[in-house]
């Protein structure tokens, strides 16, 4: 098929002209006005064809329906449904879809070339493809007399190329529009702030929230103008109260400058409201990367975080004080082992590893912080499982390394109806353990005492052992049953 290239007959049409000079230069930035133009100047094409050539009767252009991978960027776009208005169907007698479908997938059209078909002893179809990143997209039918000379065919081909062309550059900038307004979309929803500025420091984007900051009432009120502008020209000093143009501009020279990112925290009263924000600068490199054309920037809101911080510090350090007046050992942990909360008890007991502080519990995983009690570990590992699976809580009695006893009950912790970590509370019962085999060990002294003493009736040791059980019933129940 003949290209684009062909000067002399690209200057003396107009109408081509104007397409190529259109599909050769016009540019990302674009209106949709320009997608229109394109697609009524491929309409006018037809009407030109007809006009220079007289033996052309008439002239369709059938879309391909099926979807293409764009391979710039692998989405999926259907040319049918971006194109719809300009498809002009041709008569089934002239020539079935069932053809159509078969030319689409033939070796011919897929290599860009046209083929010629007879339709009756007077007249033949010129079929040309009309391609998108180099994948038939739709069918240029001409239905021409047989008397045209096979010089007029390379023609008929240089218009395909150049609807190609067109085509082309439709598809392109449609699917560019589409994603801009979805991006565009997404950034004005987002609740931080973002903008461009060229080297001078004038504006060349910004979203909604950035707009709102400026008090302006449309995007291109702001384009092309600087922020000292707003600052002085709009009163934004009265509103903005420390956010001055001083520290603005001269962040973005240190951006520009050192070509290199900056990050910074800038608090002030903005419209009678103490405010702080989290702002990020990088620049713009030039394609070659050695000059900075400008720089992109992104600020977050931190007021609300940091009220809620405070408020969650406040929370927190009320619980800490708490749980470290109670006398029972308190942890939490999440539920794969990592211990989020203890209370004192806990780190000054000797279930925990040596020198370890409540910083360095935070964090961690039980197995590390009770190392030197694998009895425990275990224990927990076991009642983890049960309490996961079950949602119950689950007690047990535990021995340290040391010969301290612990009774625990462990629970899951809810959230929401799930389980997001398991609280474990200990209670230390080494006295009562060790009053308990005390009182055995004289209750066994006592026994063997009966029966070594004669001189000792059933009856007197009956009275003994009823004393020796009273005192272990109550034992037990200040042990929890342990």
């Amino acid at each position: 098929m003949c290209k684009i290239n062909d000067n002399d007959f690209i200057n003396n049409v107009p109408t081509i002209r104007l397409l190529y000079l259109i599909s050769k230069y016009s540019t990302t930035f674009v209106k949709e006005t320009v997608i229109t133009n394109l697609k009524n100047n491929i309409l006018y094409i037809f009407n030109e064809l007809k006009q220079m050539i007289e033996t052309i009767e008439d002239v369709w252009l059938v879309f391909n329906n099926a979807s293409i991978i764009d391979p710039i960027d692998k989405s999926v776009i259907y040319p049918s449904i971006l194109l719809k208005e300009l498809e002009i169907p041709i008569p089934e007698d002239y020539i079935s879809q069932n053809d159509i479908i078969n030319l689409f997938n033939s070796e011919s059209i897929k290599d860009d070339q046209y083929t010629i078909q007879t339709l009756d002893d007077n007249n033949k179809l010129f079929i040309a493809p009309i391609l998108y990143t180099n994948i038939p997209t739709a069918l240029l039918i001409i239905k021409i007399n047989n008397n045209m000379p096979d010089i007029f065919f390379d023609t008929l081909a240089l218009f395909a190329g150049l609807i190609s062309s067109a085509v082309f550059k439709i598809l392109y900038l449609s699917t560019v529009i589409q994603k801009s307004r979805f991006i565009r979309a997404i950034q004005d929803i987002i609740p931080d702030y973002l903008w461009t500025k060229d080297a001078n420091g004038k504006y060349t984007y910004i979203n909604e929230k950035v707009m709102e900051f400026l008090d302006a009432q449309d995007s291109e009120d702001v384009l092309n103008k600087t922020y000292d502008y707003f600052y002085n020209t709009k009163l934004l000093k009265y509103k903005l109260q420390n956010f001055k143009p001083d520290t603005v501009n001269e962040t973005d020279k240190q951006v520009i400058q050192n070509k290199e990112s900056l990050n910074y925290v800038e608090s002030g009263y903005n419209k009678g409201k103490y405010e702080t924000y989290s702002v990020y600068k990088a620049p713009i490199l030039s394609s070659d990367g050695i000059n900075a054309e400008g720089i992109i920037g992104h600020a977050v809101n931190l007021t609300e975080y940091i009220a809620l911080q405070k408020e969650l510090y406040k929370m927190d350090t009320l619980l800490k004080i708490i749980t470290d007046q109670i006398p029972n050992l308190l942890f939490v942990h999440d539920k794969t082992g990592i211990i989020i909360y203890s209370n004192k008890q806990l780190v000054e007991s000797s279930l925990v590893t040596s020198k370890l502080t409540y910083m360095d519990i935070i964090g961690q995983h039980y197995k590390d912080i009770f190392a030197n009690n694998k009895e425990f570990v275990d224990a927990l590992y076991r009642t983890d499982k049960l309490i996961l699976e079950h949602r119950k809580p689950i007690e047990h009695t535990v021995k340290t390394s040391n010969g301290d006893w612990y009774s625990f009950i462990h629970a899951p912790l809810l959230f929401n109806k799930d389980i997001i970590g398991i609280i474990s509370i200990g209670t230390d019962i080494t006295e009562q353990i060790r009053e308990f085999e005390k009182i055995k060990k004289e209750v066994e002294l006592i026994t063997k005492q009966y029966f070594i003493n004669n001189g000792k009736t059933y009856a007197d040791m009956k009275r003994e052992f009823t004393k020796m059980k009273e005192k272990l019933s109550v034992i037990k129940t200040r042990n929890g049953g342990a």
